[in-house]
């Protein structure tokens, strides 16, 4: 049987390793702590990476390979905490059971990723709910926010636990690209307009096939490269086109919006041979950031309303994710696009007013 590391070095030493393995930000040493508690010495638990809703630890040890991560969403778990800060048991049973049908809807849609795009393409995950030590300076350096109850107590978070994707530069394409609104990717009005009319609305309203892939390579300069690999690698051009068409296939159906602005949340990398389509992180952990929320909300323009905060955000992402699936088909030159009928009657400018409460 294999040792693990707190076994091979004897207490003291691993009590002095252990000590000075340092995260990469002292900001989330509390909640590396928590979750080094959680898996225990056997693990080695290490904060590789924290984005918008998770951090990312690696686990280290020789009986566990080491492309073996946990990640932590903090989104989903803090109202957990706060509900448990306030005493409230209604509001703990309630939050509990939220965040346990979060999961269930979460693994729904990974289900139809699998079915739609293959099992190659969707990293192995298992999701779960367990409990962690929580305290207020653990919440405080996530999000900011006041805490009374100075305990530190064990709370339900969302967990989830994968194998790590290494990805060669050299060899990966990522299909991915940013919100046209955020202020770090700012475009003059009258591209926004254009690309609204290609991208989002999938109407080429005149324009040349040559045009077409001006605006849309303009409009997501995170794609630029990949006409240029379609020319020399004719499986490449080929895989990008089935890629564009399962996409708008898969939209159309599900109605399920995928996170296709994060820089290689999916990829076209080159292995075994030929290129393969990868999604290792393209589900939002909101399940109502999807099509009926777009319709819900052209429903309220239509009716000379403005958008809450709330539903303004989930159209951003939604319109980012249209865009980018016909950017692909643009660049790809499938002749197919993805329509979406409530995006066909309201100008760019209606949207462009309502995406300025959000600002990234």
């Amino acid at each position: 049987m294999r040792q693990n590391r707190a076994e091979i070095l004897g207490p003291q030493e691993w009590k002095e390793e252990r000590e000075t393995r340092i995260p990469p930000s002292t900001v989330n040493e509390p909640l590396y702590q928590a979750v080094d508690k959680l898996l225990g010495p056997k693990y080695q638990p290490q904060l590789v990476a924290r984005g918008g809703e998770h951090l990312v630890f690696e686990l280290r040890d020789q009986v566990w390979p080491r492309n073996v991560v946990v990640k932590v969403n903090f989104n989903e778990t803090l109202p957990v905490y706060k509900a448990y800060d306030k005493g409230d048991k209604v509001k703990i049973e309630m939050e509990k059971i939220r965040l346990d049908e979060k999961i269930k809807s979460y693994n729904r849609r990974k289900a139809k990723l699998k079915e739609y795009f293959g099992s190659s393409a969707v990293p192995a995950q298992l999701t779960m709910v367990r409990e962690i030590p929580m305290n207020p300076e653990i919440a405080g350096k996530l999000r900011s926010a006041v805490f009374t109850d100075s305990r530190t107590i064990k709370a339900p978070a969302w967990i989830s636990v994968q194998r790590r994707i290494e990805l060669d530069p050299e060899k990966t394409f990522s299909l991915t690209g940013y919100y046209l609104e955020a202020i770090s990717n700012a475009i003059e009005p009258e591209l926004y307009d254009k690309a609204h009319s290609v991208l989002s609305q999938g109407d080429n309203n005149g324009y040349s096939p040559e045009e077409e892939l001006d605006i849309a390579l303009e409009a997501m300069e995170d794609l630029d490269e990949l006409p240029a690999q379609m020319e020399l690698d004719p499986e490449f051009k080929s895989k990008l086109q089935e890629t564009a068409r399962d996409l708008i296939k898969f939209e159309g159906e599900t109605g399920i919006i995928l996170d296709l602005a994060g820089n290689n949340n999916m990829v076209l990398v080159q292995e075994k041979g030929g290129w393969h389509l990868k999604m290792p992180d393209v589900l939002f952990t909101d399940d109502s950031i999807a099509m009926h929320s777009l319709k819900s909300a052209a429903e309220r323009i239509r009716r000379g309303e403005e958008l809450d905060f709330g539903l303004a955000l989930k159209c951003y992402y939604i319109l980012n994710t249209v865009r980018v699936i016909n950017a692909l088909a643009v660049i790809s030159g499938i002749p197919e696009r993805l329509r979406i009928k409530e995006l066909q009657d309201i100008d760019p400018e209606t949207w462009r007013k309502n995406f300025k409460q959000v600002r990234f």
